[in-house]
């Protein structure tokens, strides 16, 4: 805190065939200005004590009276009360005195009344605390930082004492304003860097701002300044204990866009979970296997990890929707006598829709004419019409494998498969993966599969076989 201290000095001489002084002392003044009566030409002065003191918010604001020959005098002093019968309180009177001092933390007008054997004279003026108190604190808090600790500044109210009643009241304005700064410390370069987007203090005079969880370490700077040139500062050191839970996941290398509604995949589905959480310290991964399992009937887990990560990839399987949740825990910390932890938790349910949605088993739809030897004209080859069809529903979703046979009219089996639906090339039109094309006709297929959730499926239906070319 800056003091201007002076050490200011009334000084009023009365004189009739010599020269006697008398003298008033104000001790330690910031600040001195003049009163600005309007029913008077007489003006007094207005002496301001920048504050707050040594010990806490009392400000000693002294005056001493004395005879400068050294006469002894009385001495009688009186604050300022336009209340009272006589607009004035007795505060002090000392009698056969070289000096006479008052300190008081009041502010208000004054008089002394001096008075010795050759003088008998009045001297008004005016005190003013001016506390400017900036010290800042806070409690710490998981969700929100308040800023306390700075208070003071108000404005002073005087009146025309020299005037008559009712008495013209003015006011002396502060003009306060703030300079806030939030610095963080950086722990590669170990030292204090402000942050390169200032946030918005406000209230300016107790600031409240939300957690800060990008840096461990920040520091507040407070400049207080009023119009009468003083100023206070102070800094506070504020260790981060507000958590962020966050988290994103990635599929065959590709990141996952965390606002989209829903994920929708089929089975089996990898998926590896990527922590973006800050200031936490321990994690807990919860995932359910349908999201009103969480809302609605309690804590049926499908699987909980306690790493920063999952460790391999979470594979779903069963098709279904899933919900994922995180939980992330600050570092402990003492308030009130009690050891708390800041906790924070993401989950992804957009618009009453969970995280991932598993696409349930589903076969596919199939070309009724085929041409195998006419290149690109219809369909050439028998295979799911997903390959150039954007219908929906088309291709085949979540299967773990399936059989596929082609029987001829007379029931004789043409072509066979067996495996996986993403390694089935299709069938070309030739009998039993040999050289030659079956003859045009009409051809009996049956599909069977099993899908992730293990249940079966089996689908038939015709197949037109046109423009073959026979050869012996």
């Amino acid at each position: 805190m800056r003091h201007l201290s002076v050490f200011l000095f009334l000084i009023i001489a009365f004189s009739s065939q010599s020269t006697i002084k008398a003298q008033i002392k104000i001790l330690s003044a910031d600040t001195v200005i003049a009163t600005a009566y309007s029913e008077t030409t007489l003006q007094d002065s207005i002496y301001i004590f920048q504050g707050p003191g040594a010990n806490g918010w009392s400000i000693n604001m002294s005056a001493q009276g004395a005879d400068t020959t050294g006469l002894l005098s009385d001495f009688k002093w009186d604050r300022w009360n336009a209340n009272s019968a006589s607009n004035w309180d007795s505060v002090k009177y000392e009698t056969q005195k070289e000096t006479s001092t008052i300190t008081t933390d009041i502010s208000g007008g004054y008089k002394l009344h001096f008075v010795n054997s050759r003088i008998d004279t009045t001297y008004y003026f005016w005190f003013y605390s001016n506390n400017l108190n900036v010290r800042l604190h806070h409690k710490k808090d998981c969700e929100e930082i308040k800023i306390r600790g700075i208070s003071g500044g108000l404005s002073f109210t005087y009146a025309d004492i020299h005037g008559s009643e009712p008495f013209t009241q003015h006011i002396v304005e502060n003009g306060l304003t703030y300079n806030w700064r939030l610095d963080f410390f950086n722990e590669e370069f170990q030292d204090w860097e402000p942050l390169e987007e200032q946030p918005t203090f406000s209230p300016v005079a107790a600031p409240l701002l939300g957690a800060l969880t990008e840096h461990k370490l920040y520091r507040f700077v407070v400049i207080l300044k009023d119009s009468l040139g003083h100023y206070s500062l102070d800094s506070m050191i504020y260790q981060s204990i507000g958590v962020d839970a966050n988290f994103t996941a990635a599929y065959n290398d590709s990141i996952i866009d965390l606002d989209q509604e829903q994920i929708e995949k089929e089975a089996p589905f990898k998926v590896q979970f990527k922590n973006l959480s800050k200031n936490a310290i321990s994690y807990e991964w919860s995932f359910w296997n349908r999201t009103e399992s969480l809302y609605e009937n309690g804590d049926t887990i499908w699987k909980t990890l306690y790493n920063f990560e999952p460790l391999d990839s979470l594979e779903y399987r069963v098709p279904g929707s899933y919900t994922v949740k995180l939980k992330a825990f600050g570092r402990p910390f003492i308030e009130d006598g009690i050891e708390q932890t800041c906790i924070d938790s993401q989950i992804n349910r957009i618009k009453n829709r969970d995280y991932i949605k598993i696409l349930f088993s589903s076969i596919g739809k199939f070309p009724n004419v085929i041409t195998p030897t006419l290149g690109s004209y219809d369909k050439p080859q028998f295979n799911f019409q997903s390959n150039d069809s954007k219908e929906e529903g088309t291709e085949p979703l979540s299967l773990r494998e399936m059989e596929i046979k082609i029987y001829d009219r007379g029931g004789q089996k043409v072509y066979e498969y067996r495996g996986d639906d993403d390694d089935w090339e299709g069938w070309n039109g030739k009998r039993n993966n040999t050289g030659r094309y079956v003859k045009d006709g009409v051809y009996f297929w049956v599909i069977t599969a099993t899908g992730w959730d293990n249940v079966e499926y089996q689908q038939r239906g015709f197949v037109h076989v046109m423009g073959t070319k026979q050869s012996d």
